[in-house]
C-alpha cells in the first residue's frame, strides 16, 4: 500500500530546513519602510505628496521597502494631476481646435486616466478610508480638546 505524499506545494510553503540556505526562511518579511528621499524626478507636487503621507502611511505599517517604486510612482501620478489641473486652470476646459472648432482641452483625457489610476493605487497603501476598512486599520485622529485637556 503507497503512503500518500504531501503535496509539493505544502513542501514549498512549509520550506525544508535541512537543504535550505541559512539566510531563506518563510518568516522573514520586507522590512518595513525607512525614510526615503524623493529622486531627482519628482517634482515639486510629487515631493509634497511624499512629504505629507509618508508618515501616515508608515504609521499605519503599509509601507515596506519593496513598495519603494510603488510609492514613487504614485507621488508622480500626484505630480502630474496637479499639472494637468495647472493647465486647465490656465488656459480653460475647452480651447480653439485647428479649424476654430471648441474642443475639450486635451490635459482633461490625461488628468482623468491619471487620477482613475491614482485612485486604484492609493488603495494599495492605505490612503483612503474603504482600503483601510479592508485592511483593518483604524486611525485615531488626536483631538485638539484632548491635547489641552492632558
Amino acid at each position: 500500500m503507497r503512503k500518500d505524499k504531501k503535496s509539493s506545494r505544502f513542501t514549498i510553503l512549509e520550506g525544508n530546513p535541512g537543504k535550505r540556505s541559512p539566510g531563506r526562511s518563510l518568516k522573514s518579511l520586507p522590512a518595513p519602510a525607512s525614510r526615503w528621499n524623493c529622486p531627482a524626478w519628482l517634482g515639486e507636487h510629487g515631493r509634497q505628496f511624499h512629504k505629507r503621507y509618508f508618515p501616515i502611511a508608515d504609521q499605519m505599517g503599509t509601507l515596506t521597502e519593496a513598495d519603494k517604486a510603488s510609492w514613487f510612482l504614485l507621488c508622480g501620478r500626484w505630480q502630474r494631476i496637479m499639472e494637468c489641473e495647472e493647465a486647465i486652470n490656465r488656459d480653460g476646459l475647452v480651447v480653439p481646435g485647428r479649424s476654430g472648432e471648441v474642443k475639450r482641452h486635451p490635459a482633461s483625457t490625461v488628468h482623468r486616466a491619471e487620477y482613475d489610476a491614482f485612485r486604484r493605487e492609493r488603495a494599495v497603501f492605505g490612503l483612503d478610508p474603504e482600503s483601510r476598512g479592508k485592511m483593518g486599520i483604524t486611525v485615531t485622529k488626536p483631538s485638539k480638546l484632548a491635547d489641552m485637556i492632558d
